[in-house]
């Protein structure tokens, strides 16, 4: 019997590359030491609604992992727990520091941490963008503080679809309790 594998149907797809490229990234700024080693049902989750659904976490740190629809809008949640870091700020200094490290991206750029309000909590982020496979991608870190957790929300799309997807990833913000 001749029986071939046709490496055609192993190729991953973009929207799958995309997803590996972004639990890479993921990692690098993922401390195990200080992640919430067990979850418990009180912990911070993004409450899921308007399209948004639960997908696979490619890394099991991950907390929570999210898409839109059939849209490639994608988050990662990761937990800490607050009683680590001496404030919102130091710990968004540690995930952006951890973030340097990241040498998945050709042509990689990253933003400074920015201070901002979304939904009326109070958020530090940065943003990094570059290329893998010829796919232009663009990532948004939000740090936050949510009950006795630091979370580490890390969102991206592709280039194409960045402003698109704003007002979707500052409602997970507002959806995170």
């Amino acid at each position: 019997m001749n029986s071939k594998i046709s490496t055609t149907a192993l190729a991953p797809t973009p929207r799958l590359r995309l997803a590996l490229v972004a639990a890479s990234l993921a990692l690098v700024a993922f401390s195990p030491a200080q992640a919430v080693a067990v979850a418990d049902s009180e912990d911070p989750k993004v409450q899921l609604t308007d399209g948004w659904h639960a997908r696979v976490a490619y890394v099991a740190a991950i907390d929570q992992a999210g898409q839109y629809r059939s849209q490639p809008f994608y988050f990662d949640l990761f937990l800490f727990r607050a009683s680590e870091y001496r404030s919102l700020m130091a710990f968004a200094k540690r995930r952006h520091a951890g973030s340097v490290n990241t040498t998945h991206l050709a042509n990689r750029q990253e933003t400074e941490l920015a201070e901002r309000q979304v939904g009326g909590r109070k958020i530090v982020e940065f943003e990094i963008t570059g290329e893998h496979d010829a796919m232009s991608l663009h990532y948004r870190y939000i740090e936050l503080k949510v009950g006795d957790h630091y979370c580490n929300l890390i969102c991206w799309t592709t280039a194409k679809h960045w402003a698109e997807a704003q007002p979707l990833f500052d409602g997970l913000v507002k959806n995170l309790k």
